[in-house]
């Protein structure tokens, strides 16, 4: 049978580079959202760094939250990137209000805003009285790496009347000193002001706590009273 006498030659062929098709795909474009976990012991930090607090060297951990636009799209042709380019910068406008997302432990809250901590430069430049004295290593670089790169387009965090970095404390404070935990939220107020950083801070509350059913969440706003519900 030739080929212009089957049933289907008639019909007119699937415009996959349609330029309203190409628009639904350009829409479509995803932010995905990556983890990257460093725990003490990858860190190779000193206790001084990053202390024990009841928790081993694996346990202990700094697990990073970011979002991200895979680019390999706009790589494809010059046609798609000149295209795709305006949906872009919508995607990455919806990104600069997203913020940096950091889960930790009371021992890794230490290490990550201790005075001196080399993973005080994820949140950018420090002044010079901030400078680590203790050497990173390469794990650490990364970490620190995957932070200033997110963080490089949240330098004004007040434009959006929001925080620019979430810390959320996973675990219970009901069985560590009160003044373990007084001194991580001090070191919270103290960074929030020599990095001129917006914190968002979200922790358990201690079980029986007044008007606070068990096992529930709080958050702390570092413009208002630091230690209120605690």
């Amino acid at each position: 049978m030739a080929f212009n006498s089957l049933p289907f030659s008639g019909f007119k062929p699937f415009r996959l580079l349609d330029y309203e098709l190409r628009c639904m795909v350009y829409e479509r474009i995803s932010i995905d959202t990556k983890r990257h976990v460093l725990t003490k012991r990858e860190s190779g930090m000193s206790r001084k760094t990053w202390p024990d607090i009841g928790k081993t060297d694996d346990s202990s951990s700094i697990t990073v939250i970011r979002k991200s636009i895979e680019p390999a799209l706009l790589q494809s042709c010059r046609l798609v990137r000149q295209e795709a380019t305006p949906f872009m910068r919508s995607k990455l406008a919806e990104l600069r209000r997203e913020p940096l997302h950091i889960l930790v432990d009371y021992a890794a809250l230490h290490a990550l805003l201790a005075f001196r901590s080399p993973l005080l430069w994820c949140f950018g430049a420090l002044p010079m009285s901030l400078t680590y004295t203790e050497r990173p290593n390469q794990l650490t670089r990364e970490c620190v790496k995957r932070c200033q790169m997110y963080m490089r387009h949240k330098r004004l965090p007040k434009a959006f009347g929001a925080a620019n970095v979430i810390i959320t404390i996973t675990e219970s404070r009901r069985d560590l000193p009160q003044s373990v935990v007084r001194a991580a939220f001090e070191q919270i107020r103290d960074r929030a002001f020599d990095l001129e950083a917006v914190f968002g801070v979200v922790y358990k509350h201690e079980l029986g706590a007044p008007v606070r059913p068990s096992g529930s969440w709080g958050t702390v706003d570092l413009s208002g009273p630091m230690f209120e519900g605690i």
